[in-house]
């Protein structure tokens, strides 16, 4: 297949752009990121594969955005060596039309005459690379060059049909293919494709398992009645003995029995509880008249205890009123020392300051003459420094320039050497005088044809033509193609780096070098002069400006006394330290006074609290014993003292008649055993209800029995037992015939698998033989594992170790996926396939290294077929030697 002509109108970005005249072998269509060079492909994908009347959103995706216009797709091509022109228009007056010679298809016809041409199947809806036939395997999308494969069925078998083309019928071909096909039919009727049982053979299982459940049923029930007769005739047995003994008329007798005695037992309990009442009645009165004998004589004694208390606290009291005088007399005293105290420390403190003025002038009239001597050293380095910084910025060659003039330089210099490694020498023999002559050799900027000096070895480091007198013409290529890409990068690295040293205004790179050296220098020196300046003034020339106008300020301030005469500096600091020591010895005097006071205030305090917690003490003890007086007076004066003394006689007689009572009557209790009466009560009534209960249960299971035993008698159950025996022995046989052709056709379909996976190492032989050459451009000692279904690359053999594919870089999994493409085009083209192969920037991962050897397999490639790439990357390409077109250059408007 051979696409000659793209020509495309309205398709999203596209407005109007036609690419004429695509070669047969190698095409590069050149554009910017974001001009449409992706578009491309998809508009040439719509033309071929999208059915022109489609609609829906996927339709709507081929409008210019915010655009309704119609988009037209024209493509002009070769396949079978018959010419086509393909015209198609979508959304708007739908359209489709094929030409070829005299011949045209329209719309549905063209749709189909295109499946039969290129092989491929048109869904109803949008298309995907599942739908595009053989151009889906090979044309490929930027970013999906190492993607899973989407083939449908038709494309499968259309790739299989090219490689058994070039084995023969290695896998039985399409008889081959029927036989796999019956038996999978045969053994799909059995197991799933992972190989579990299906439902025919689990339901035959299911049948035998449920008829020998049934049979256990039955065979259970059968059982279980028999058991129910047997259990019948026991209960009868036992309800004639219990009326044969008349075990139900004991138990009634005992239960009334032990009935009477728990009567007479809760009678005399009432009395017991009686009398322990009328205890408590008389305890309760004891306590309370005990209660009241108790606090009236407690009162007595804390009134004999308020009347001794009082006494002592009077006399605490006279005591705390001499020392408040006293105290009061030592605090004056204290007081009149410090207001002494405190006039002399003013007065030290005021000659003290005085002192501290005159030494602050002094010292700074010594620190201004200090900075500003800092000043005057500063600024002479500071303009040093200034000079050095224009020195440095007249010189503007920088680190980075140098390193990037360094690496062309060291490049220049490495394709030089390689350029002359594979020149080629030739030397001359002629056995005349024959003349060899240069043709079209360029020599400065003129052409002729200039005599080669045969007595002189000729270097040649590119492709040479030379006419030999007496024997024609001769090419000679020294280094294969390479040594043009070779020279070519030689000179376009002396010009990148004679642009370089121009830019930076050198003649040569050891000038550059120079100057870097210089600069350096110069740097240091200014470095050493920064440092110098940082020691001198570390806080900055402004800062040190600012100190010393503030010192001139501050001394301009200081006032001086006109009877004050000139002192020097060490003076002035004698005054200072005599007024400071006169000072502090004041200081200690006051402080001597402040403690005296203070602790003669302390005491003073204290005195004065101390009078008043006793005043208060007393005072409080004299009010707490009169009210108690009159409390005690009140009582007796309500009952006295002898009649109290006699109700509690009374009281505890009265108690101790009722404890009497009560210790008679427990001691009778005892004597009854209460427990054991309640318990024989409560085993009598048990024994009496359990045995009713168990009576009548007895008689109802008798009756259910016998309903029950009737009624299964009537079933026919021994007949049904033999019944579903039977049954269960026919369906073991059916599952037994239905298991061995099963494991039959199993048997059958794994060995004809392993068959036909043997078969399938020889049919993947050709795929790898056409990709073999073009895996030593890039990976040399390598081999690829394909998968002979899907023809996916599931791994690699690389020095003897096999690696995953997905575990390789995506770059170099990028370059094997466009390598096996070329060699399956190269297999389809070999079975008259219509291939034509189109990459959408297939190398944007490669290195430059792995780019050029790539490029050595798209160029043996594109002698067989067409291969078609569209990229953004021109400069990279124009070293493939391959047809440039810029997508710029093709937009008709």
């Amino acid at each position: 297949m051979h696409i000659r002509r793209i020509a495309v109108k309205n398709f999203r970005k596209l407005q109007d752009v036609e690419v004429e005249n695509i070669g047969a072998g190698l095409t590069v269509v050149v554009g910017e990121n974001e001009e449409g060079k992706s578009t491309m492909l998809k508009a040439l994908q719509a033309a071929f594969f999208e059915r022109h009347n489609y609609s829906g959103k996927a339709a709507k995706g081929m409008l210019p955005f915010g655009s309704k216009v119609r988009p037209e797709i024209e493509v002009d091509f070769e396949a079978n060596d018959v010419e086509y022109r393909l015209k198609k228009g979508f959304i708007q007056s739908p359209s489709a039309l094929l030409e070829s010679n005299s011949q045209k298809w329209q719309n549905a016809a063209a749709e189909e005459k295109l499946r039969e041409i290129l092989g491929f199947t048109s869904p109803r809806g949008a298309s995907s690379k599942k739908h595009h036939g053989l151009s889906g395997l090979l044309w490929v999308e930027q970013g999906r060059a190492f993607n899973p494969l989407e083939l449908n069925q038709d494309t499968l078998s259309s790739v299989h049909e090219a490689i058994e083309g070039e084995v023969g019928q290695v896998t039985g071909g399409e008889r081959g293919r029927k036989l796999l096909e019956a038996i999978d039919e045969r053994y799909s009727k059995y197991f799933t494709p992972t190989g579990r049982e299906k439902q025919k053979l689990k339901d035959a299982q299911d049948e035998v398992e449920a008829l020998q459940k049934e049979v256990n049923r039955l065979e259970s029930e059968l059982s279980e009645y028999e058991g129910k007769v047997d259990r019948l005739q026991v209960i009868k047995e036992k309800l004639e003995r219990y009326e044969k003994e008349d075990t139900l008329a004991h138990a009634e007798d005992e239960e009334k029995r032990a009935a009477n005695a728990e009567k007479i037992l809760a009678e005399t309990e009432n009395k017991c509880e009686i009398a322990s009442a009328e205890l408590d009645a008389a305890e309760k009165a004891f306590e309370i008249i005990e209660s009241e004998r108790s606090q009236r004589n407690s009162k007595i004694e804390k009134l004999k205890k308020y009347k001794s208390e009082i006494l002592d606290t009077k006399k605490l009291l006279e005591q705390s009123e001499e020392v408040r005088r006293e105290t009061t007399e030592s605090q004056n005293l204290a007081e009149e020392q410090m207001r002494e105290a405190r006039k002399d420390f003013e007065k030290a403190k005021s000659n003290r300051i005085a002192a501290q003025r005159r030494l602050k002038r002094e010292e700074a009239l010594a620190s201004l003459g200090t900075l500003e001597e800092r000043l005057d050293r500063a600024q002479k380095v500071k303009e040093e420094l200034d000079n050095y910084r224009i020195s440095v910025i007249a010189i503007g060659i920088t680190e980075e320039n140098l390193v990037s003039l360094r690496k062309i330089a060291i490049e220049l210099d490495r394709k030089r050497a390689a350029l002359e490694a594979v020149a080629t020498t030739i030397e001359f023999s002629p056995t005349d005088d024959q003349v060899v002559t240069l043709d079209d050799w360029e020599v400065d900027d003129w052409t002729d044809d200039l005599i080669v000096d045969t007595d002189v070895p000729l270097r040649i480091k590119e492709q040479t033509s030379l006419e030999l007198e007496g024997f024609g013409g001769v090419t000679i290529t020294p280094g294969g193609e390479d040594i043009r890409l070779s020279r070519i990068t030689v000179e376009n690295l002396q010009s990148d780096l004679k642009s370089s040293l121009d830019e930076l205004g050198y003649p040569s790179i050891e000038e550059a070098e120079e100057n870097f050296r210089k600069k350096s220098e110069l740097l240091i020196e200014r470095e050493k002069a920064q440092a110098l300046l940082d020691g001198i003034v570390p806080e900055g020339l402004e800062h040190l400006e600012s100190d010393i106008k503030i010192q001139r300020e501050t001394l301009a301030s200081m006032t001086v006394d006109e009877d004050e005469h000139p002192l020097s500096r060490e003076e002035a600091q004698r005054l200072e330290e005599n007024a400071l020591s006169a000072e502090e010895e004041a200081e200690n005097e006051r402080k001597m006074a402040e403690s005296l006071l203070e602790a003669e205030n302390k005491k003073l305090s204290d005195a004065k609290e101390e009078w008043i917690k006793n005043s208060t003490s007393f005072e409080t003890t004299k009010r707490d014993m009169g009210s108690l007086e009159q409390d005690i007076d009140a009582e007796r004066a309500n009952k006295s003292d002898e009649q109290l003394k006699e109700e509690l006689s009374k009281a505890e007689r009265r108690r101790d008649k009722r404890e009497l009572a009560l210790d008679k009557l427990t001691e009778q209790l005892d004597a009854m055993s209460p427990d054991l009466i309640r318990s024989e009560r409560e085993r009598t009534k048990e024994v009496l209800s359990n045995l009713k209960q168990q009576i009548d249960r007895e008689k109802q299971q008798a009756r259910d029995l016998e309903v029950e035993l009737r009624t299964i008698g009537q079933t026919g159950l021994g007949e049904k037992v033999e019944e579903e025996r039977s049954k269960h022995t026919q369906a073991e046989q059916t599952l037994e015939r239905l298991s061995v052709d099963a494991a039959a056709w199993r048997l059958l379909k794994e060995t004809l698998e392993k068959a036909e996976r043997e078969a399938k190492e020889t049919f993947i032989a050709p795929v790898r033989e056409h990709l073999q050459p073009y895996m030593r451009y890039v990976l040399p000692r390598t081999s690829l594992n394909l998968n002979a279904d899907s023809l996916e690359i599931d791994s690699l053999q690389r020095d003897g170790l096999e690696e995953p594919f997905q575990s390789l870089s995506v770059g170099t999994r990028e370059q094997i996926a466009v390598l096996a493409r070329l060699a399956l085009g190269e297999i389809l083209q070999e079975d008259n396939k219509p291939v034509a192969i189109i990459l959408d920037d297939p190398l944007v991962n490669s290195d430059d290294e792995r780019f050029r050897l790539m490029s050595a397999a798209l160029r043996k490639a594109a002698k067989k077929m067409q291969v078609l790439i569209l990229t953004c990357h021109e400069q990279r390409y124009q070293s493939l030697g391959a047809r440039m077109v810029p997508l710029q250059d093709c937009y008709r408007n």
